[in-house]
């Protein structure tokens, strides 16, 4: 257990804000397999100062979905204060501002990782949400914009200077976006530099990456997200493992099928079936991986529009 600021985070593994995939259906589903702390999608400033019916709905929560966090996306600080204003109305515990999504759409209007070249703006911005916030306040980085220049360590010094409770760094520059492997060097350094917190993001995939990381870096705790997909056990699993040593044994294929329609009914409840199926199409492989024959339904995952389709698909697994 570690705190940001006076929150306390009972957990080494957080699922993080993955756009367009940690809906609530996703997050509930995390948290029955146990996922202690969990994020919103990454809101965008903009949308909910235009009061966007989209970004209202991923505030939604529900009783299981606790402890929560909402990452908000911004540059205009006039903007980003009226964000967190509505933020903390919706019932999370911290707020996080991202200084590291690194998609062209974003960066090119200045925001996200394209912050880290503008360090002195990033600390304005951070000291102005602190000062409106009445949540604990922490920042999501990267490495650096490139690989020539990773400048995560004195970066977070700044942030932290600047009020910041806490570090969340993903260990890849804003150029390799998420090729390549994870500088874990940078996580240790970052965490060397500043006092408040450090949790660290890439290449967690398993309960041992997790180990890894924390013993690599001595960072308070991982981000678990595109290892999180059709994969909900790492959380269960990866407390197991740091308490004995010991590996859970992986889920058989009927409890992986199993666990890939409670997912989907999730969604089915949160929106419709018709649209739960095509959102949920990402998910399938991910669930369906290494599994013989999953290349079949794979095959005919653009065509399935129905729950009773995708289980006459699931049925060639058979």
């Amino acid at each position: 257990m570690f705190k940001i600021a006076n929150l306390k985070i009972n957990t080494h593994l957080i699922l993080a804000p993955l756009s367009g995939i940690s809906d609530l259906a996703f997050r509930t589903l995390a948290r029955r397999y146990g996922a202690k702390f969990a994020f919103t999608e990454m809101l965008n400033a903009c949308s909910i100062k235009h009061k966007s019916k989209k970004t209202q709905f991923m505030l939604r929560s529900n009783k299981e979905d606790k402890p929560l966090g909402a990452q908000v996306l911004g540059r205009d600080i006039k903007t980003l204060l009226n964000a967190i204003d509505v933020i903390q109305k919706s019932g999370v515990c911290l707020i996080d501002f991202n200084a590291a999504c690194p998609v062209r759409k974003v960066v090119s209007r200045g925001e996200g990782a394209a912050l880290l070249k503008e360090p002195k703006l990033l600390a304005e911005i951070v000291r102005a949400l602190v000062k409106q916030a009445n949540l604990p306040l922490t920042v999501k980085i990267r490495s650096g914009w490139s690989k020539e220049n990773t400048n995560a360590a004195p970066i977070a010094k700044r942030l932290e200077d600047a009020g910041a409770n806490a570090i969340f760094i993903h260990a890849r520059p804003r150029q390799q976006l998420y090729s390549g492997k994870a500088d874990y060097e940078v996580i240790r350094k970052v965490k060397e530099n500043v006092t408040i917190p450090v949790i660290g993001s890439g290449d967690i995939f398993s309960p041992q990456d997790v180990k890894r990381m924390l013993d690599e870096t001595g960072c308070d705790a991982a981000l678990a997200a595109r290892g999180a997909l059709g994969n909900p056990w790492i959380f269960k699993q990866t407390e197991c493992y740091l308490k004995t040593g010991k590996l859970a044994n992986s889920p058989k294929i009927t409890e992986r099928i199993k666990t890939l329609l409670e997912h989907l009914d999730l969604m089915i409840n949160l929106y419709g079936e018709n649209r739960a199926l095509v959102r949920f199409r990402l998910f399938i492989p991910y669930y369906l991986k290494n599994i013989p024959f999953s290349h079949q339904v794979n095959a005919h995952i653009s065509k399935i529009k129905t729950r009773e389709q995708l289980l006459t698909a699931l049925r060639l697994l058979e």
